[in-house]
C-alpha cells in the first residue's frame, strides 16, 4: 500500500515528488513515471534531463521513457527535439512504438509542421509501426496550412481504417483555416456515411469555415441546426457566426451577441467579433460600448477587445481614444499585440495629421516597433507633408534592423512630393525592389510637376507607359 500511495504523485502533477521517487527507486518505471509527471506539469527541460540522466543511474531508457519525454516536448512545442528523440531511439536500438510516433506527430500537428508530419506518417510503415486513426488525426492537424494535403491524408486513412470524429474534425478545421468552406461542409455532411454523429466541435469548425468565407447564411443555418442534434452552441460557435456576419450585417451580429449573452454562452472573443463587425460598419461607438460592457458580463477584456476598439477609433480618426486603449492593452500585458494596438493608434493620428504625437509614440515604443510602426508614423507625417521628418524616419530604419517594404516606401513617396529629389530617390528604391505601382508613378510625376522639372517628367511618362503596357497584358 505504501508503494501505491507514493506512486500517485508521479501519475499526477506533483513533479517534485516524482523526481524524488526517481532518485529513490532508480528503475525504469520510476524514471518513466517521473518524466511523464514533469511533462504534464510543463516542465519539459526537467523531463529531458531525467531521460539524459538515466544512463548515469545505470538505467536503460525504454520506449515508455522516450514516449514520456516526447510527450513532454509536444506540450512545449519542441517538435524538432521530439523528432530527434525518435532518431535517437533507432540509433540506440530501442524499438519504436506507436505511442512515441503519435506523440511526435502530435507535436508536429501543434506547430503545423506539414512536411515533417507527412514524412513521418509515410516512414512509419518502413519503421514497422502501423499507423492508426490517432496518427492520421495528428497528421491532418499538421496540415492546417495545406488543407488539400489534409484531405489526402484523410483519403489514405479511409482505405485502411475507419476514421473517427476527431479525424474528420481535424480535416474540417484544416479546410476552415484555408477558407475552403465547401470542403468543410462536405466533410460535415459526409460523417453520416461513416455512422458518425457530429459533435459540437464538428459544427464549430464548419461554422468557422463559413465565417472565414463570409458565408453568413450558411453559418447561421449550422448554428440553428445544432439544437436539433442535441448540441448546444458555445461561445466559439457564436463568435464564428458573428464573424461571418461581419460589417455588412452588423445588426444581425449584435443580435447574435445579445443572444449569446442571454444564453450565457458569451466570452471576450465573441464580444471582440461583435466589436469588429461594428467597426467594419463604421459604428465605432457601438464597438466601444461593447468593450465598456464587458465588466458587467463578468468578462476580463482581452487584447482582441482592445484591438477591435482601437481599429474602430482608427477608422473614425479618434486618435486620442485609440491611444488610450493602446495604453490599456499594454498595461493589461498585451505583449506583441500591444505593439499592433499602438500601430493602429498611429494610423488614427495620421487621419488627423497628428504627426508629432505619432513620432512621440513611435519613440516611446523603442525596440518593439516594426516596419508597420514606421509606416504608420510616416503616414502621419505624410498627411501633414512633413518631408524632413519622413526622411529622418527612413534613415533610422537600418539602426533598427528594419527593411523598407513597398507599403512604407509608397507612403513615404506620397509624403515628399514637395521635394522632387527625395521623391526620385524613393521611386528608384521602389524600382530596385520591383515594388513599383501606378500610385508611385503618379506621386513622382506630381513631385516633378510641382518643381517644374519638364524633362524628367517626360522620362517618367515614358517609363509609366512601358510599365502599364507590361502589367496590363
Amino acid at each position: 500500500m505504501a508503494m501505491e500511495t507514493s506512486s500517485k504523485p508521479a501519475a499526477g502533477r506533483d513533479w517534485r515528488t516524482a523526481l524524488a521517487l526517481a532518485e529513490a527507486k532508480c528503475d525504469v518505471f520510476a524514471f518513466s513515471a517521473s518524466i511523464s509527471a514533469c511533462g504534464k506539469a510543463s516542465q519539459w527541460p526537467r523531463a529531458v534531463a531525467l531521460l539524459r540522466g538515466m544512463p548515469q543511474a545505470r538505467v536503460a531508457p525504454n520506449a515508455v521513457s522516450y514516449g514520456a519525454a516526447i510527450n513532454a516536448l509536444k506540450r512545449g512545442g519542441h517538435w524538432a527535439d521530439a523528432l530527434g528523440l525518435l532518431e535517437e531511439m533507432q540509433s540506440s536500438q530501442v524499438q519504436l512504438s506507436l505511442i512515441c510516433c503519435n506523440a511526435a506527430l502530435s507535436a508536429l500537428g501543434a506547430c503545423a509542421e506539414t512536411r515533417s508530419a507527412l514524412k513521418l506518417l509515410a516512414d512509419m510503415g518502413q519503421l514497422q509501426v502501423e499507423a492508426d486513426v490517432v496518427s492520421c488525426s495528428a497528421c491532418i492537424s499538421a496540415c492546417e496550412k495545406q488543407w488539400q494535403a489534409a484531405l489526402e491524408v484523410l483519403a489514405t486513412c479511409r482505405r485502411s481504417m475507419q476514421p473517427d470524429v476527431i479525424c474528420i474534425n481535424a480535416a474540417i478545421s484544416a479546410a476552415a483555416s484555408a477558407f475552403a468552406w465547401p470542403s468543410a461542409l462536405h466533410l460535415l455532411g459526409e460523417m453520416s456515411t461513416f455512422a458518425l454523429a457530429p459533435v459540437a466541435n464538428s459544427f464549430n469548425a464548419a461554422v468557422s469555415a463559413c465565417g472565414q468565407g463570409s458565408q453568413w447564411q450558411r453559418a447561421l443555418h449550422l448554428l440553428e441546426e445544432m439544437p436539433s442534434r442535441d448540441l448546444t452552441p458555445d461561445a466559439f460557435t457564436f463568435a464564428a457566426a458573428i464573424t461571418a456576419c461581419g460589417g455588412s450585417h452588423w445588426e444581425l451580429a449584435l443580435g447574435l451577441l445579445h443572444r449569446a449573452t442571454r444564453a450565457r454562452r458569451c466570452d471576450a472573443v465573441a464580444c471582440a467579433a461583435g466589436q469588429s463587425a461594428c467597426s467594419a460598419a463604421g459604428r465605432w461607438r457601438w464597438s466601444l460600448q461593447i468593450l465598456a460592457q464587458l465588466p458587467d458580463l463578468a468578462l476580463q477584456p482581452k487584447s482582441e477587445n482592445f484591438l477591435a476598439a482601437i481599429s474602430a477609433c482608427e477608422k473614425a480618426g479618434r486618435w486620442q481614444q485609440a491611444l488610450h486603449f493602446a495604453e490599456n492593452d499594454a498595461a493589461a500585458g498585451g505583449g506583441g499585440v500591444a505593439a499592433e494596438a499602438k500601430n493602429c493608434a498611429m494610423a488614427a493620428m495620421a487621419r488627423r495629421k497628428r504627426w508629432r504625437q505619432a513620432i512621440a509614440l513611435l519613440t516611446a515604443m523603442g525596440s518593439k516597433c516594426d516596419v508597420v510602426s514606421y509606416s504608420s508614423a510616416i503616414a502621419a507625417c505624410a498627411s501633414a507633408e512633413r518631408w524632413a521628418e519622413i526622411l529622418q524616419l527612413l534613415q533610422a530604419l537600418p539602426a533598427r534592423r528594419l527593411e523598407a517594404n513597398q507599403l512604407l516606401l509608397g507612403t513615404a513617396l506620397r509624403g515628399v512630393v514637395a521635394r522632387w529629389q527625395p521623391a526620385l530617390c524613393l521611386f528608384q528604391e521602389m524600382q530596385s525592389q520591383a515594388a513599383l505601382n501606378l500610385q508611385a508613378f503618379c506621386d513622382l510625376f506630381a513631385a516633378l510637376a510641382r518643381a517644374g522639372r519638364g524633362r524628367p517628367m517626360l522620362h517618367v511618362a515614358a517609363e509609366m507607359e512601358a510599365w502599364l503596357l507590361l502589367h496590363l497584358q
